[in-house]
């Protein structure tokens, strides 16, 4: 027998001996003649790597005084397990169908009752003869009925500058005269010169909107949107400048207290009214303790 053969399958070259006759690249035979046969079972199982057995190699046992110290289970002595006897069980692809998933909103599904507006008759609010009912009103407002009457669904307080009312800058400029200053309290006047002012927004029974506004520090109601409220007042530029309000909700009154600039301007006009009659009274002669 040579040295070393070629496989006729492959072209492997193998070294051979009394013992190993098969291709260990393609396992085919190889016969001493020449001819190459087909291996029986036996002959591939044992040369193929994978039936091969697997020597598992483990960590020496540890000693007692080791296993007390670390409460380790000591290991058993190395051995040789068969490939076979490894336990190893392929993976099984499972089988069940996984359920569909449920059909899910979307924004722009016309179907979906989520994303439907509300109608003008699910937001009008319950109309109440309690309203204009003037029995239910306290003493002082209005005979005539509200000029909103609705459900609040906005409110907003912020300082705001008076609007330039000719009569308002009138009084203004007569008082500034009467009590000069230094700068410095004219600067901080100027910058306490602001007015309280909220903004509100009703809905009413009709489905439509409108706005308002309450100049003044509410002294009295509070107002919480979803309140019911009537309010009598003034319109100018499209919004209702509110002279008294009335809270259904709460049972109470809208009033205010006036800001600073309220108080100067009936202060300022309380004073012109007295000179006024003092001067009338002294038949126009002139009062000597008056700047003027």
């Amino acid at each position: 027998m040579p040295a070393a053969a070629k496989c006729p399958t492959c072209g492997h070259r193998i070294l051979q001996t009394s013992v190993v006759r098969i291709c260990s690249n393609c396992g085919a035979f190889l016969p001493d003649d020449g001819v190459i046969t087909r291996p029986t079972d036996e002959e591939r199982q044992i040369a193929l790597p994978s039936a091969r057995p697997q020597v598992v190699t483990r960590p020496p046992a540890l000693t007692r005084k080791q296993s007390d110290q670390s409460d380790a289970v000591p290991y058993n002595e190395p051995g040789i397990i068969p490939y076979n006897e490894l336990g190893v069980v392929p993976y099984e692809q499972d089988e069940r169908q996984l359920a569909p998933l449920r059909h899910l909103p979307t924004p722009y599904d016309q179907q979906n009752a989520l994303q439907t507006p509300l109608s003008a008759q699910e937001m009008a609010p319950v109309a109440s003869p309690e309203w204009v009912d003037k029995k239910k009103l306290p003493r002082g407002f209005p005979r005539r009925p509200a000029d909103i009457s609705g459900t609040l669904i906005y409110v907003q307080s912020q300082l705001e500058k008076p609007a330039n009312d000719i009569l308002v800058m009138l009084i203004k400029g007569a008082s500034d005269i009467l009590w000069s200053s230094s700068t410095a309290l004219t600067q901080q006047n100027k910058d306490k010169d602001q007015e309280m002012v909220t903004a509100l927004r009703v809905h009413l029974e009709d489905g439509s909107n409108r706005d308002a506004r309450i100049r003044g520090y509410l002294v009295s109601a509070s107002l919480t949107i979803g309140d019911v409220i009537s309010l009598w007042g003034t319109q100018r530029q499209g919004t209702l400048h509110v002279s008294r309000g009335y809270n259904h909700t709460s049972k109470s009154k809208i009033s205010t207290r006036g800001s600073n600039v309220s108080f100067a301007i009936l202060l300022t006009l309380a004073i012109f009214a007295v000179v006024v009659y003092l001067i009338a009274m002294n038949g126009g002669s002139h009062i000597p303790w008056l700047p003027f």
